[in-house]
């Protein structure tokens, strides 16, 4: 069974928006002014933010 969010199992945002909070993230944009691009809630861009931290943290401490 195919899930319908690509990202995040139980996401509620499409995934071109999640794309874009990606590109984002990866420009080293603030949440809050990604906040004032994309229109969605602060706090839903700082949820996404701090899941990626989390991956990367966990990729940087596997590889050790």
């Amino acid at each position: 069974m195919k899930t319908k969010y690509k990202y995040r199992k139980w996401a509620q945002l499409d995934n071109s928006t999640t794309e874009k909070i990606i590109d984002c993230f990866v420009e080293d944009i603030p949440a809050i002014k990604v906040w004032k691009i994309l229109w969605i809630n602060r706090k839903t861009i700082d949820n996404w933010y701090l899941y990626f931290r989390e991956i990367i943290y966990e990729e940087c401490r596997n590889k050790k």
